[in-house]
């Protein structure tokens, strides 16, 4: 009977020792895993310093794109401008506030 209980005691010690050896792997390997994200979150976070930097600067580009866009703005008003001034030239009897229009065109 004591020999079945010191077996049964080593059984367990040694279950416990194999479950604590895993608990501390599956620490390591979340510890690992904290780490391989906190590097790339600090990559993606330097990577987009470095762009609203370039963003940020005297960027050619960027005053391109905002003169074209400026310029396609303004030309589309003209048209309208345009559009605006042969309809009421069209009209045959033209009111008093259909001349004052044409007139602050």
């Amino acid at each position: 009977m004591v020999r079945g209980f010191v077996l049964l005691l080593f059984f367990a010690l040694f279950s416990f020792a194999e479950v604590n050896e895993s608990r501390e792997d599956l620490n390591e390997s979340q510890k690992r895993e904290q780490e391989l994200k906190e590097q790339t979150k600090t990559k993606l976070l330097n990577e987009l310093e470095r762009i609203n930097n370039i963003l940020e600067g005297d960027n050619l580009w960027l005053r391109k794109y905002a003169s074209y866009y400026t310029y396609r703005k303004i030309e589309l008003e003209l048209e309208q401008i345009s559009k605006e001034i042969e309809k009421l030239d069209k009209k045959k009897s033209k009111t008093e506030s259909d001349n004052q229009q044409l007139l602050s065109l």
